[in-house]
């Protein structure tokens, strides 16, 4: 990425030398002898971080709890997303986003100030549920914290696990920039905003990848699984033998990449606001594959509430496996029928009703995903 990026480690190197800043520094790294002495010391739990210590800093992806990256901000960027601001943050703060369990039972018998809504939510960010439970239990009694805080904190922990079973498989280098670990290849110059065609209500297509981004997206798929079947990597698969499940592989920085490319393109023109990728799937499919894995091709609706299918390989030869849409599930013929183009996406609202096509000739794979959020 362009812009800077900072650990907190040289953020402190701006910051005053005080026993504030020792208090706030011990909490967040979980030293609990560092901080009972500075306690025994007489510092104030209380010490804040002051407001005009730092400049305001965006989170960044790639890090996160103990570890985050920050990006710093002007005035202008500031207006695009909420800030991550340290300034006015107590060791308590620290502590119980470090998700440091014994030394928020220090601070707190030290008669540290709580914040139990603020806790709640920072509790979330920690490094397990288990932990965020801990320190939400100590700080603010009585108070649960949000499903949506204890099933982030969850996938993260799966996340960071699959890392290092990747990193054990030797795919590092080729999965990396997909899975959001480091600076991702895939940028956004490699996203297409060409004329898009609105062939019906509700659908929408064009040109959204270079051939060359498409087959390096499907390149890393591939090693991906084949990495999976000789090793312990976790793969998911439907009942048509195709892959499923690709965010529980690792794979929700390609999802989210994907998904703001479509919302900054095409959400205007549906009427939708605020989405969020949620599930993903590759379909690779063949005559060979049909046969072994007969299902039938039904109309239907997804149960989200935005489709992005973009098509990452495509035959010469290929025949039939067109996406045929329709206004009702009784219409016939369908009003349109999409054709796959490499790197061309069709987007649709879930609830139009649509199907697949037979395939009767040649191959093609195609990446799905799923998107869910407010309308």
């Amino acid at each position: 990425m362009c812009a800077e990026h900072q650990s907190i480690g040289e953020l402190e190197a701006s910051w005053p030398r005080d026993t504030g800043h020792l208090l706030r520094r011990a909490s967040w790294r979980g030293e609990t002898t560092e901080l009972g002495s500075l306690l025994l010391a007489k510092a104030d739990p209380d010490a804040a971080l002051p407001v005009d210590t730092i400049a305001p800093h965006r989170r960044v992806r790639g890090g996160r709890s103990r570890h985050p990256k920050l990006r710093r901000t002007d005035e202008e960027s500031a207006r695009e997303g909420p800030l991550y601001a340290w300034a006015g943050m107590t060791a308590l703060s620290f502590a119980v986003e470090a998700g440091a369990v014994e030394c928020v039972r220090l601070l707190l018998a030290q008669g540290a100030t709580p914040d139990p809504d603020h806790a709640v939510e920072l509790a979330g960010a920690g490094d397990a549920p288990s932990e965020a439970a801990a320190v939400a239990a100590l700080v603010a009694p009585g108070r649960s914290i949000p499903k949506r805080h204890v099933a982030e904190a969850t996938r993260l922990a799966r996340h960071d696990a699959l890392r290092d079973r990747i990193a054990a498989a030797g795919l590092v280098a080729r999965t990396v920039a997909l899975q959001g670990r480091s600076t991702c290849s895939l940028q956004k110059t490699h996203f297409l905003h060409g004329s898009k065609r609105e062939p019906m209500p509700g659908v929408l297509a064009w040109q959204l990848l270079t051939p060359e981004a498409a087959g390096y997206v499907l390149s890393n798929l591939e090693a991906y699984r084949r990495a999976a079947s000789e090793g312990d990597l976790p793969f998911y698969t439907r009942r048509d033998g195709n892959w499923a499940k690709l965010e529980e592989c690792g794979f929700q920085h390609l999802f989210d990449l994907l998904n703001e490319a479509v919302a900054s393109t095409a959400l205007a023109d549906l009427g939708l606001h605020g989405l969020s990728a949620r599930h993903g799937v590759l379909l690779c499919n063949s005559v060979e594959h049909a046969r072994r894995f007969p299902v039938a091709m039904r109309k239907h609706q997804d149960k989200y509430v935005l489709t992005i299918n973009i098509c990452l390989a495509v035959s010469d030869n290929l025949e039939g496996s067109g996406v045929e849409f329709f206004d009702t599930a009784e219409e016939s013929p369908p009003k349109y029928v999409h054709r796959h183009a490499v790197g061309e996406v069709v987007v649709h609202r879930s609830s139009t009703w649509h199907r697949t096509q037979p395939i009767t000739g040649g191959n093609r794979s195609t990446l799905i995903v799923w998107s869910d959020g407010s309308k």
